[in-house]
């Protein structure tokens, strides 16, 4: 059996979680541990949330470890230390720990380790399900002033159907021609309930005279497809059909892409191929992915604390993701450069860049646009102080804490965006 590394990723812009997973059982007890039970907590990287759960064994002998978003179930742990009030545990083959104590007898306030790397994590008594869905004053709540319908696009190559909400901005009527964008995410498997953010800036698109198409990933909600099997050519392929729907509708004057991370990437992707009339990139990478992830890995570790930092090099992190990762996704991606597709980029591009990104280095991004970005005086580059790579608000000396939990976007992000866009229009 094998564990992979708990390592930082680009395209869920999150720490992961793999490893294999078997089943343990433990024996009754007539005084049956304090921990017992089932417990969820969620570690917050970068702005990224990641659900975890564990049950502990009614005699306290046995503690399994699922991570839902990676669909990872069932991993036993070797517990450390366990008392009426503190509890360790860890998983010497992923080189993780945990050391928590028990509050109350439904919390464990507790911290996570591995690689150095130290993250808040707190334990609440229950099943995940039981989790209070927090609701965001910035969430956008019906009734609505414009029309959203549930579509669906084809990639007939790959036999993929895509589900989707295509948002018409408010007052369309049927001849008027408005500009549409078509919202790629960033990586990992997102469907639309995933991806807030771009919720709250598909509404003021909306309200601004700017329609939008926002899209489950294949193999995600109710898009079908194998997303475990795809890479990132993939994904730019059913972005393309996307484009392919909304030019037949005949509704659009222009039509363009907002992609972040990784979806930045193929938005580069489509541009290079000539296929927008204009690019809205979001912490988009720009230049080789393994450069980056090296990046991300020594940023991660040193904003969480690691008390020496041995600088993982680009070799390094290669062989780590691989270790981790032999998938054709994760070979994929880690030899790809968008710096190629950059150049061959000929539209409007509007890049923004995050100074506190841990994922994406901004400096890097800003010297690639510089060098490989073909001068445009449509071009924008703008540089958002003290926000994360999801573009929240967050605690400059550690970009790890966000300083506003309501916060899915800063406002300012979504203004701007079409701020720029109806310039075009109205150049």
């Amino acid at each position: 059996m094998r564990y992979n590394l708990l390592t930082t990723s680009i395209l869920a812009g999150a720490i992961i979680f793999s490893a294999c997973g078997c089943n343990a059982s433990g024996t009754a007890s007539k005084n049956p541990s304090p921990f017992a039970g089932n417990w969820y907590g969620t570690i917050n990287a970068g702005g990224i949330n990641i659900d975890l759960t564990i049950y502990i064994d009614e005699a306290g002998k046995s503690i399994l470890l699922d991570i839902p978003q990676q669909n990872a179930n069932d991993i036993p742990l070797a517990i450390d230390y366990m008392s009426t009030d503190s509890l360790a545990f860890s998983l010497a083959e992923a080189g993780l720990s945990y050391r928590g104590r028990l509050t109350s007898d439904s919390t464990i306030n507790g911290t996570f380790e591995q690689q150095g790397m130290k993250l808040k994590l707190d334990f609440v008594r229950g099943e995940l399900g039981d989790k209070p869905e927090r609701v965001s004053p910035q969430e956008p709540q019906p009734p609505f002033n414009y029309e959203v319908l549930e579509v669906f696009f084809e990639n007939k190559a790959a036999k993929v159907v895509l589900a989707g909400t295509l948002i018409y901005p408010e007052g369309f009527q049927k001849g008027q021609k408005v500009p549409v964008v078509l919202m790629v995410t960033g990586g990992g498997d997102l469907d639309r309930g995933k991806t807030k953010p771009f919720r709250v800036i598909t509404d003021y698109l909306a309200r601004n005279g700017i329609a939008s198409l926002h899209y489950d990933k294949r193999g995600c909600g109710l898009s079908t497809g194998d997303f475990a099997s795809a890479t990132i050519s993939d994904f730019a392929e059913d972005a393309a059909c996307g484009l392919d729907f909304l030019k037949a509708l005949g509704d659009f004057s222009q039509t363009g892409v907002i992609g972040h991370s990784e979806g930045g990437s193929v938005a580069y992707i489509l541009g290079g191929r000539g296929l927008t009339d204009f690019l809205v990139t979001m912490a988009g990478p720009a230049t080789r992915m393994d450069t980056i992830l090296s990046y991300q890995i020594n940023a991660m570790m040193q904003a969480s604390g690691v008390s020496s930092n041995p600088a993982i090099s680009v070799v390094e992190a290669r062989l780590m993701l691989l270790q981790q990762d032999d998938s054709p996704y994760n070979r994929h991606i880690i030899d790809f450069n968008p710096a190629a597709d950059v150049r061959k980029v000929a539209c409007p591009v509007f890049a923004l860049i995050c100074d506190k990104d841990l994922n994406v280095d901004p400096k890097m991004t800003l010297e690639s646009l510089n060098k490989n970005l073909r001068q445009n005086p449509q071009n924008q580059v703008k540089i958002y102080e003290n926000l994360n790579h999801i573009f929240q608000h967050c605690n400059p000396d550690n970009p790890l804490e966000t300083t506003d939990g309501d916060e899915l976007i800063s406002p300012d992000v979504p203004v701007d965006i079409a701020k720029w866009i109806n310039e075009l229009r109205n150049n």
